[in-house]
């Protein structure tokens, strides 16, 4: 993801009609104050979706006319894409995810090509994460401005060692190598002998927001996870 990618969540839990229309207000009028012309509807799968609440909300004949093909409203092209189908690659200026899981979240993050990504979440919990990690501007249902939740914090010593690792890895790879994984072992080691609190939580979250891609941001959750107390 692009330090300049703007992340916003609009707060939802279960079908809710509201929400979706919310979500896709915001995301045009984003693209239209800074002169953009692609917005992309990401969905868990395109099999179902003109009949979802997605599709009541914004018409099953759009949603059912766009799994066929882009169409231009307005001045702003829009397309569709399933969590298979979209990759880092697929280029779009904004999305919006509706009712997707972390393996559609974590596909978006990894991409370079977004300018902003709207999430609706299906339920609750899947916001609170998202407001954890990325800090996003918040919305209620209706459109109304939220106060986000606090975030994920470190102490500052396990921050310290993980700015020391990003330098130290190989970011296309992650922990990947042995050697760099050996590293990242030793730190978290050290760190627990010093009596360091270590949240793989929040080392997660850290790292995706900080250069690393999902998979590898896991990977080392996975590996602190083995360090916490």
């Amino acid at each position: 993801m692009s330090a300049g990618t703007r992340m916003i969540l609009v707060r939802s839990h279960g079908p809710n009609t509201q929400s979706v229309g919310t979500a896709l207000k915001i995301a045009v009028g984003y693209a239209r104050d800074n002169n953009l012309e692609h917005i992309l509807l990401l969905v868990p799968t395109k099999g179902n979706a003109a009949t979802t609440i997605v599709g009541s909300t914004l018409g099953e004949d759009f949603i059912k006319g766009l799994l066929k093909q882009d169409c231009v409203v307005e001045g702003i092209r829009f397309s569709t894409e399933s969590v298979k189908t979209f990759s880092k690659f697929t280029r779009a200026d904004v999305a919006i995810g509706f009712h997707v899981a972390k393996d559609g979240i974590d596909k978006v993050v990894d991409s370079e090509q977004l300018r902003a990504f709207v999430f609706v979440p299906w339920l609750s919990d899947e916001g609170e994460a998202f407001e954890k990690t990325w800090q996003p501007s918040v919305f209620e249902s209706d459109g109304a401005p939220a106060e986000g939740v606090s975030p994920l914090l470190l102490t500052p010593a396990l921050e310290q060692e993980l700015e020391s690792l990003t330098r130290i890895v190989n970011l296309s790879t992650g922990i990947g190598h042995p050697s760099d994984k050996r590293t990242a072992q030793d730190k978290f080691k050290a760190l627990k002998k010093q009596g360091v609190e270590i949240d793989p939580e929040a080392v997660r979250a850290w790292a995706v927001t900080h250069g690393w891609q999902s998979d590898d941001a896991d990977d080392l959750a996975k590996l602190a996870a083995r360090y916490a107390k």
